[in-house]
């Protein structure tokens, strides 16, 4: 029996593709499978077969699509061959079948995004490389982050929350500040991070306590200070803040109270600090009682 390509639309068949199609996509579950080429298949999403004499031994799933950028075209989402078939030219005879299909309905170009490892086997196949590099982002992370335009700066500075992976420099930046480092970990969830170029450049973030929260960590590299950036990680952590609820923040400090009172924070009585926040280590035994506390009410 020569190659033959097929669409697989049937519940059995869709399911039983599910084991090769895992091979590429490693966060598909057995259990959800179907559901999620169903939800596809509502939105444009085809999925067809290959077999060779009756053996599934390569899968495309495609959609018919149109961008202003590109127009009408075919798009392949996914393209994968059975291990113990490859190098036979089942993956090549999989592109040429669809883009026979593209031809008849009146498309004239199939895109995909490659794999670095696929690149040259798409080459030879004739694909032109494009310039754009496919690229994701936590969105919860995207809706916090803010760009701020810095004359210094070509191109502006990112303000975004942090991520694991930006910790250390942020440690690293406070140490250079003479800001205390302890404690930050464990509130990484509320820590926003400026970015210029890839390097952190300035940090602020938030202990939160209910509905009052601890300002902490504001910090700036020494090469951009006196342009701003100090007071946009304030203003953004107290968006910040406000989105999480809280209605007063708090903060100490020991050389920053005219920077901060400008910015509409007023003196305050430790006393009158809420006993959740007083407990935090950067009142309880972090800063030196003469570090003025301040607060800020929020709407």
């Amino acid at each position: 029996m020569a190659f033959e390509v097929r669409e697989l639309d049937s519940d059995a068949d869709i399911i039983a593709a599910f084991p090769l199609m895992a091979s590429l996509r490693d966060r598909l579950r057995p259990d959800r499978f179907l559901a999620e080429v169903r939800r596809q298949q509502v939105e444009g999403y085809r999925l067809y077969g290959g077999f060779d004499d009756g053996r599934l031994v390569t899968l495309a799933g495609v959609r018919r699509s149109h961008t202003l950028s590109r127009g009408e075209f075919l798009f392949v989402d996914d393209l994968v061959t059975d291990g113990g078939a490859r190098s036979r030219g089942f993956g090549a005879a999989m592109l040429r079948w669809l883009a026979r299909q593209a031809v008849a309905s009146g498309l004239a170009r199939v895109y995909l995004d490659s794999r670095a490892a696929a690149r040259s086997f798409y080459e030879q196949l004739g694909f032109q490389m494009m310039t754009s590099i496919p690229c994701w982002m936590d969105a919860a992370a995207l809706a916090d982050v803010a760009v701020t335009a810095d004359a210094g700066t070509p191109g502006g500075i990112v303000i975004a929350a942090a991520q694991e992976g930006d910790l250390v420099a942020v440690l690293e930046l406070l140490g250079r500040s003479g800001l205390p480092e302890e404690g930050l970990r464990a509130h990484l969830g509320t820590v926003l991070i400026a970015r210029e170029r890839g390097r952190v450049v300035g940090s602020a973030a938030l202990e939160l306590y209910g509905t009052a929260a601890l300002l902490r960590s504001v910090a700036v590299d020494q090469t951009l200070r006196g342009r701003g950036l100090g007071g946009r990680l304030t203003e953004e952590a107290v968006a910040l803040a406000c989105r999480h609820g809280v209605r007063s923040l708090y903060l100490l400090t020991e050389t920053a109270r005219d920077f901060f009172a400008a910015r509409g924070f007023v003196p305050v009585d430790r006393e009158a600090v809420p006993a959740a926040v007083r407990a935090s280590p950067e009142f309880a035994w972090i800063c030196p009682a003469s570090a003025v506390a301040m607060t800020r009410a929020l709407p």
